[in-house]
């Protein structure tokens, strides 16, 4: 795999994992706890909270443990997106 330009998305997929592994393990090493991970309740929101479980689970981890998940209330969302969140 090339790092700097992933040829299929599998090593889109790995290199995302590899990343959230990277920042979370840098976190707990600089003190910082767990990832803040803003969450709209979008599709690349569930992409990445779909990452964080796979790096969470590489990792042997329970998600929550790993990651806390933010949703910030704008007022203007459809109440079939904020049920979904």
């Amino acid at each position: 795999m090339n790092d700097l330009f992933p040829s299929t998305i599998e090593d889109v997929y790995e290199k995302g994992i590899e990343r959230i592994v990277f920042f979370y393990r840098m976190s707990i090493a600089n003190g910082k706890g767990k990832l803040y991970v803003a969450f709209s309740g979008g599709k690349d929101s569930v992409a990445i909270y779909g990452l964080c479980r796979s790096a969470a689970s590489k990792l042997g981890i329970d998600i929550f443990d790993m990651c806390e998940f933010h949703y910030h209330i704008t007022c203007v969302d459809p109440p079939e997106l904020v049920q979904f969140i």
